[in-house]
């Protein structure tokens, strides 16, 4: 996907700003989660809701409704799946949003091959400059710093040397 000037103004420097994260098991299922996300975001709530990992769950996708739900008690939802709408879709409906929420489900590297095809990849930090990123599940596991199949290999490694906020991502 070849990068325009319009793309240009959301890939900072990382070194430029902080960004908020809440990252979850299992989404905002208390209100000790929805108090802290209500800080983080500081006003209105306007969430853009990514399912994309859930694509790879087979069989009863009730958690992913109340994960929905769970946003929905807090203000107003907006499904977009980057897997299916292009980006021209895509990047307007999460520049909208208040709250950018990666949901889980069985398919992260499903979802990290899709974050880097869209172009989200890139994108994301930048939105992320003057919105808050809630991770359920596999939606959390893709903000470390790497990831990979095997479970060792999926925790951070934080050091000076390494001093990107946003993960490297890996899909062996």
């Amino acid at each position: 996907m070849k990068e325009t000037s319009t793309d240009k103004e959301f890939i900072p420097s990382v070194r430029e700003f902080s960004m908020k994260l809440l990252l979850t098991s299992a989404g905002i299922t208390n209100k000790s989660l929805a108090r802290a996300l209500k800080q983080l975001v500081g006003g209105e709530m306007r969430f853009a809701f990514i399912p994309t990992a859930a694509h790879h769950s087979v069989g009863d996708k009730g958690w992913l409704i109340k994960n929905y739900a769970e946003c929905q008690k807090l203000g107003s939802v907006d499904i977009v799946d980057i897997s299916a709408v292009g980006k021209d879709v895509w990047l307007p409906r999460l520049k909208a949003a208040d709250v950018i929420v990666v949901g889980g489900g069985r398919g992260i590297l499903h979802l990290l091959k899709w974050m880097k095809k869209s172009g989200l990849e890139k994108m994301l930090p930048g939105l992320l400059r003057s919105r808050v990123y809630v991770g359920i599940s596999s939606g959390s596991m893709i903000a470390q710093r790497r990831i990979s199949p095997t479970p060792a290999s999926c925790i951070p490694r934080i050091s000076s040397r390494h001093p990107k906020a946003w993960g490297t991502w890996i899909s062996a």
